[in-house]
C-alpha cells in the first residue's frame, strides 16, 4: 500500500503545474523502492530536498541539475526540471531497490513468473550473487511502474490479484499471463443500432456530478500533469478532458468497467476516492450519435472522439451523454419505505467538460473506499 498521502502543500508546489509533477515523482520513486520507509503527508521544499537526495543516491538523474527549489529560472525552470526528473525516473531501471520492494509486495513466485525467470535465479539476483541481466532489469522496472499506478486503486492484495484477473481487453487473458503484451493498469474499452442516443441540441446542466479518482492525485486533469490517456471522448494528447457521472454509482461503474472487475473478491481490495463536484450551470451539447455508439466498446471510440472534436470546435464547453458504464435503468439509486428499496429506474449520464476547469469546486465524499458488490450486476462491461 502506498505511503504517500499528501494533505499539506507549500511553496514551491502550491502551483497547478508543479504539484502533479511533484506527486508523480514521489509515486514513481516509491514504486521503484527509492524512498525507503515512512509516510509522506506533505510536499514542500524541506521534504523535496530529502526526496531528491534519495533519488540521486540511487543513481537516477545525476546528469541533471540539482532539482532543488528555488530552481534557476524561477517557477518555470523548476517545472521544467520536474519534468526532466520524471523522465529520468521512467527511463532508469534500479534493480537493487526495485527487486526487494516487488519481492515483498508480490511474493517470489509471482514476481519470478512476471519476470519470466526461475525462482532460483530470482533469489540469486536479490541476494546479489548474480548480476541482473539488462532484459530482466528492464522488465523489473516496467513492473515497478505498473505497480506504482495500481497503488492508486488497490491495496497490496488487490495489486497481486490484478495480475491474474482475466481482462476483456486482453482477450480473456490475465495481464500476468498475456505473453508479449505490455501490462497496463486500467485501460478502457462496433456497436449496432440506429436509434439516436439523446438527439441533437443542448442540455441545461446545473448539478452535482461525481468523479472516481486515484486518492493520491487531484480530482480533475490539468495542463502539465502529463499526457492524459485517451478514452471514449478524446485521444491521447487531446486533453485535458474531465469525465464525470451524474450519480455515485455511475462514477464507480466507470472504474469497474475499465478495470474489468466482476468478482466481489477483487472488489474487497479496491481503494479509490469519490468526489462530489459542483459543475455549475452550463449548456452542454448532446452528441448526435446512435445509442449503440454511445455505449459501445473500444471500437466505438473513434466516432465518439470525432463527435467531441466537432462539439468542441463549435464552442461547446462540454457534452452530456448516456453512460456507457451502467446498464439501462441502473442509475435509479435507492429510497426508504419500510426499509431500503430500489429507486425508480433511470439511465445514467456521463458529463464531459472540455479543458481545464479551475472554477469547479469538489468535495471528497470517500477518501479510500470501494462500492458495494451489488453494483457489479449493474455494470455494462466491455464484452
Amino acid at each position: 500500500m502506498s505511503d504517500i498521502r499528501i494533505r499539506t502543500v507549500d511553496d514551491p508546489f502550491d502551483d497547478r503545474q508543479a504539484l502533479p509533477l511533484g506527486v508523480q515523482v514521489l509515486t514513481r520513486a516509491e514504486a521503484m523502492g527509492i524512498l525507503g520507509k515512512g509516510a509522506i503527508d506533505r510536499l514542500d521544499a524541506s521534504v523535496w530536498v530529502n526526496v531528491v537526495e534519495r533519488i540521486r543516491r540511487a543513481g537516477v538523474g545525476r546528469h541533471l541539475p540539482e532539482v532543488v527549489p528555488p530552481a534557476a529560472g524561477g517557477r518555470e525552470g523548476f517545472v521544467r526540471q520536474l519534468k526532466q526528473l520524471n523522465d529520468a525516473l521512467e527511463a532508469s531501471p534500479v534493480p537493487a531497490s526495485e527487486g526487494p520492494r516487488l519481492d515483498k509486495l508480490l511474493g517470489r513466485e509471482l514476481l519470478a513468473r512476471l519476470l519470466r525467470v526461475s525462482v532460483v535465479s530470482l533469489r540469486r539476483y536479490l541476494a546479489g550473487q548474480r548480476t541482473v541481466p539488462d532484459s530482466v532489469a528492464a522488465r523489473l522496472h516496467f513492473l515497478a511502474l505498473v505497480v506504482g499506478d495500481l497503488a492508486g486503486a488497490y491495496n497490496d492484495i488487490g495489486v497481486r490479484r490484478w495480475f491474474d484477473r482475466p481482462r476483456t481487453l486482453l482477450g480473456g487473458r490475465a495481464p500476468g499471463g498475456a505473453a508479449g503484451t505490455r501490462m497496463a493498469a486500467g485501460g478502457s474499452g462496433p456497436a449496432a443500432g440506429a436509434r439516436p442516443g439523446q438527439g441533437p441540441g443542448l442540455v441545461a446542466c446545473d448539478m452535482i456530478a461525481y468523479r472516481n479518482a486515484d486518492p493520491r492525485f487531484p480530482f480533475l486533469w490539468e495542463e502539465g500533469q502529463g499526457a492524459q490517456p485517451g478514452a471514449r471522448w478524446h485521444a491521447d494528447g487531446e486533453g485535458p478532458m474531465q469525465c464525470l457521472s451524474d450519480t455515485p454509482d455511475g462514477a464507480w461503474a466507470e472504474f469497474l468497467r475499465h478495470e474489468d472487475i466482476r468478482d466481489p473478491e477483487d472488489l474487497v481490495h479496491v481503494r479509490r476516492s469519490l468526489w462530489a463536484v459542483d459543475v455549475g450551470s452550463a449548456e452542454l451539447a448532446s452528441p448526435e450519435l446512435p445509442a449503440g455508439t454511445l455505449t459501445g466498446d473500444a471500437g466505438s471510440y473513434p466516432a465518439c472522439r470525432e463527435e467531441a472534436r466537432r462539439l468542441r470546435s463549435a464552442g461547446s464547453p462540454g457534452l452530456r451523454a448516456r453512460s456507457a458504464a451502467l446498464t439501462p435503468g441502473a442509475a435509479g439509486g435507492w429510497r426508504v419505505e419500510a426499509g431500503l428499496r430500489p429507486g425508480p429506474e433511470r439511465d445514467g449520464q456521463t458529463i464531459v467538460l472540455f479543458g481545464e476547469r479551475p472554477d469547479l469546486t469538489g468535495w471528497r465524499a470517500v477518501f479510500e473506499g470501494r462500492p458495494d458488490e451489488t453494483l457489479l450486476a449493474a455494470v455494462r462491461y466491455l464484452s
